[in-house]
């Protein structure tokens, strides 16, 4: 319940997403996760493979009522204290807690071990490299061999030192949250007024931009107009 189970998904939406500012179907969601969280290309809706995932989903989610909430499902926890994170005790805890044993020295991970930075990791744009949401997941779900052992702060210094590195760009970021109300930890500026908090080193360049974006729902038009 702590790293946000898919169960219940294909209940849920279509939904209101505040950073969108539009009302989401379930596979404008699938190519969030691809484009921003996997730093990868979007898939055509129409597609076999988003067919195949939607289903998945919808079978996963076969006796959950429509609206109904999961435990977890919300997404990750919330920290109930939002402390700053010091990069230079997370660089230590990097390896003192064994993050180093699994994602190795520069964090590039290990087969399916995921990359914490450098261009196989998530993009600027995920919900990860805020330095919140990656505290809470860490604290709740890490370290694999003893997980919620650490304590916030622990978890908000491992977060700063994590994001403190470069990562793929999410092209098209500018124009989130496009009706305002961006969290105070999204590390990039906004149209809508938010400046960056403690950006990455540097972003990397991807490889195809066109096909990171995810098209804007029908319904962003009618919310900006309102």
């Amino acid at each position: 319940k702590s790293a946000a189970p898919l169960t219940g998904a294909h209940s849920r939406f279509p939904k209101y997403m505040p950073r969108s500012g539009a009302v989401i179907a379930l596979a404008d969601r699938v190519n969030y996760c691809f484009t921003r969280s996997l730093a990868g290309n979007a898939i055509p809706v129409g597609s076999r493979e988003m067919t195949d995932i939607l289903s998945y989903l919808a079978f996963i989610s076969y006796d959950v009522p429509v609206g109904t909430k999961i435990a977890g499902t919300d997404g990750i926890l919330s920290m109930k204290d939002t402390l700053p994170g010091d990069v230079a005790r997370g660089e230590k805890l990097f390896t003192e807690k064994t993050c180093v044993t699994c994602h190795g020295p520069e964090g590039k991970g290990n087969g399916p071990i995921p990359a914490l930075w450098g261009e196989k990791s998530y993009s600027i744009g995920a919900s990860m490299a805020r330095e919140e949401r990656a505290a809470s997941f860490i604290m709740h779900n890490m370290p694999q061999t003893a997980p919620g052992t650490l304590t916030a702060q622990e978890a908000f210094d491992l977060a700063a030192f994590i994001n403190s590195h470069p990562r793929p760009d999410s092209p098209g970021k500018e124009g989130d949250w496009p009706m305002g109300g961006a969290p105070a930890d999204v590390p990039y500026d906004t149209k809508g007024g938010h400046k960056a908090y403690r950006p990455p080193a540097s972003l990397i360049t991807r490889a195809n931009p066109a096909r990171t974006l995810v098209p804007n729902p029908p319904s962003i038009g009618h919310a900006a107009a309102k």
